[in-house]
């Protein structure tokens, strides 16, 4: 996974998508965080509902939050954990009441490998093909991309990706 640092977002191979369709190419310009997962679970549903918490903080700074979701899983369900997500952020209003009324986080489904052979391949291969062209074999995961659309930081804990993004926000722009 971390030898992915340093090198250009591959592109993403999604089967389905819960919002716009967007490419490896046309996120460039703006910091992006990937965040790996699938649907059930309690460290899954954590981890989403702090993505989730950190795309609000982040909303108007030109971040983008993606959620992937594990090509073997059912996208579905995993629509359902974002909009789960999503009711257990709260957020203040201008006129200082919380809300839960904010977006779920747009996921796509990773594309299968259609090659696989499911009985000899270890279980990293099994993954999606955007995960194995990051390398990445256990879920969840945080991947962050900078503007030019390198991979900045991959296996990234929650409580480290603020200030990644603070100091992806704070770099000049070619």
């Amino acid at each position: 996974l971390r030898q992915r640092e340093g090198r250009p977002l591959p592109p993403i191979a999604a089967s389905s998508w819960s919002g716009d369709a967007v490419t490896a190419e046309s996120l460039r310009g703006v910091p992006v965080v990937l965040h790996f997962t699938r649907p059930g679970g309690s460290l899954s549903a954590s981890e989403l509902a702090a993505i989730t918490e950190l795309r609000e903080r982040f909303a108007g700074q030109g971040v983008v939050f993606l959620g992937i979701c594990d090509s073997a899983a059912d996208f579905a369900a995993m629509q359902a954990s974002a909009r789960s997500a999503a009711g257990s952020v709260r957020r203040e209003t201008a006129e200082g009441e919380s809300t839960s009324a904010i977006k779920p986080l747009d996921f796509a489904h990773d594309a299968k490998v259609e090659s696989q052979d499911e009985a000899a391949t270890p279980i990293a291969s099994k993954r999606g093909a955007t995960m194995q062209s990051l390398g990445i074999e256990y879920l969840p995961v945080t991947v962050v991309v900078d503007r030019r659309g390198v991979v900045r930081a991959s296996g990234v804990r929650n409580a480290a990706i603020a200030p990644l993004l603070e100091t992806l926000l704070a770099e000049p722009t070619d």
